[in-house]
This record gives C-alpha cells, structure tokens and sequence, in this order.
C-alpha cells in the first residue's frame, strides 16, 4: 500500500501534514486537520493564496530510501504528483 503526504514545504523538518492512502485522501487530512495549525504557526493571513503539495512518501524499506535521511523519520517525501492551490479562509472556515 502506498502512503501520500500533503503539506506545504516551507519547514526545514515538516511538522504540518495530511497523509492517506490516496492523494485525495491525504489532501483532505491536512485540509481537515492540519491547514489551521500550520496557517496560525506561520502567520498565514486568512485571504493569502498557498500552494499544497502532494508527494508520495518514501518508506524506510523502500530502495529510494536514504542513508541521508534522519533516522528516526518514519517517511521521507518523494515523488511530487499533485499541487493543489487555494486561498486560506481563516481558521476553521
């Protein structure tokens, strides 16, 4: 089964993010739970346009995985297979 990760890049170590089976699931994961967290922990104002990115996840035994990458990571992102754009309404909006 395949893991996907949606969030908005712009942390060194991403602590925002939605994840499912699916890229809509995952999608909907951060939209759900997580857009308002990331949006109030970076002052994103409510009318701002933000850009969501939707990766497939790199698992610990998969042979992309890196030696490179942290080890106490339990996925690293990889493949980007959507990007999806919206404007930041508000907490819960």
């Amino acid at each position: 089964m395949s893991l996907y990760i949606a969030c908005i890049q712009n942390e060194e170590v991403i602590m925002f993010f939605g994840e499912g089976n699916t890229p809509d699931k995952a999608f909907k994961s951060f939209i759900e739970s997580k857009l308002d967290e990331h949006c109030e922990f970076f002052s994103v104002e409510p009318g701002t346009n933000i850009e969501i990115g939707i990766y497939k996840a790199i698992m610990p035994d998969d042979p992309s995985w890196s030696d490179d990458f942290d080890p106490d990571w339990s996925w690293a992102l990889g493949e980007n297979v959507d990007n999806k754009k919206l404007t930041y309404a508000g907490k819960n909006q």
